[in-house]
């Protein structure tokens, strides 16, 4: 093989590896921010709140103000529907 031949095919092999990695650590990239449900009160943290939170997908949390000796419920008069990834963290405080 000639040079004139090595280089492009080292260049299309090198570009293959890196978008083939490029797109694996696209895919392990954690949930992007999506909201927080409340505001540090308990009656901050509502149906509507949650439903809001979820509506566009990622990371979503809770600031309701709640202790172990107080916990908060939020009571849902229909299911939500989550259509993209979410995660719906806790912390310790949530069930």
């Amino acid at each position: 093989m000639s040079h004139r031949l090595k280089r492009p095919f080292a260049l299309a092999l090198f570009l293959a590896v890196a978008l083939a990695t490029g797109a694996s650590l696209i895919q392990n990239l954690p949930a992007k921010a999506a909201g927080t449900v409340g505001d540090g009160t308990p009656a901050s943290c509502t149906e509507a709140a949650l439903r809001a939170a979820v509506a566009g997908g990622g990371l979503v949390n809770f600031d309701c103000g709640q202790s172990a000796a107080a916990p908060v419920t939020i009571l849902l008069a229909q299911r939500i529907e989550l259509t993209t990834d979410t995660v719906i963290d806790g912390g310790e405080r949530a069930a």
